[in-house]
């Protein structure tokens, strides 16, 4: 009797889910360029550029945390998983020739069956990035995305990638190339919290990407909170090196303050980026005279 309850109860789950997952609209992304959207509202962007619409059905858990975004529910048929999609703020900046564009970020959010934001310390979302260009006319024509992007700083099943950081240090990051940098922290094994820098490069044509440049600090105060003379805190600042290169170096300034010591130590490093390997390569210039 124990058994056959135990596969009914089954049976009622896997139908539960099954009708969960079915209840949400399917997402096939069909993105392409030069698409048009009348604004760049989220309900415009869904149907303009991704010919969706938001459902009005909406079921997920934790609804409370995601109220300050424009968002819906998708089950994605391409990557086999129900996705809540967010649409961060509108970062307007200006393109290497003065040019207003306008970057979009959608973080997608993977779900479980049952409307639970897969949630694990590692796990981080994906995004799609969408650049704009207004037209005269009026209404925004897409000139550049990327799309399920999923090699991005984050934590607990939520991306790491602070607008208003993006927005505040949007310039030139290259010869021709508009972007930005911002920092994505994390807690590790027993508290120690620590950064890394992130560089975010915007191009019209070609791979939008965001690229780890470095360490951007590091505390263990609470991993040695009974041995405070183990303790170190480093924090950091970052300058971009305009030159005639493709790709700017950047210059890091890091500050560490040890143990019980009073005086803090300065080290510099130069981080160049290397196209072909598509990573930073980070040249330390030693100790600086405090």
């Amino acid at each position: 009797m124990k058994k056959t309850l135990f596969v009914c109860g089954l049976l009622i789950l896997g139908y539960t889910q099954y009708s969960y997952a079915k209840d949400q609209p399917e997402f096939i992304e069909t993105v392409e360029l030069n698409r048009k959207t009348n604004s760049l509202e989220f309900k415009d962007i869904l149907k303009g550029i991704y010919a969706q619409k938001i459902v009005n059905n909406q079921h997920y858990d934790s609804e409370g945390d995601f109220k300050p975004y424009a968002k819906t529910v998708f089950y994605d048929v391409a990557a086999q998983e129900q996705q809540l999609v967010l649409m961060h703020p509108v970062v307007s900046y200006k393109n290497s020739a003065g040019e207003v564009r306008y970057f979009v970020l959608l973080e997608k959010l993977t779900m479980s069956s049952t409307g639970f934001i897969k949630s694990c310390n590692a796990c981080s979302a994906k995004a799609d990035f969408l650049i704009f260009k207004k037209q005269e006319s009026g209404g925004f024509y897409l000139i550049n995305y990327q799309l399920n992007v999923d090699d991005l700083p984050g934590g607990a099943g939520r991306l790491k990638l602070d607008i208003k950081q993006i927005r505040k240090n949007m310039q030139p990051v290259g010869k021709d190339i508009i972007g930005s940098y911002f920092i994505g922290y994390y807690t590790g094994a027993g508290g120690e919290a620590g950064s890394e820098w992130y560089s975010l490069f915007l191009p019209e044509q070609g791979k939008i990407q965001v690229v780890e440049i470095g360490m951007a600090g590091h505390d263990s105060s609470s991993f040695y909170a009974d041995r405070p003379e183990h303790t170190s805190v480093t924090t950091s600042i970052l300058k971009i090196l305009p030159n005639d290169q493709s790709y700017y170096p950047i210059e890091i300034i890091y500050k560490t303050l040890s143990g019980e010591k009073e005086k803090a130590t300065f080290e510099k490093s130069h981080f160049i980026f290397d196209s072909k390997t598509n990573v930073y390569i980070e040249k330390k210039l030693g100790n600086l005279k405090n």
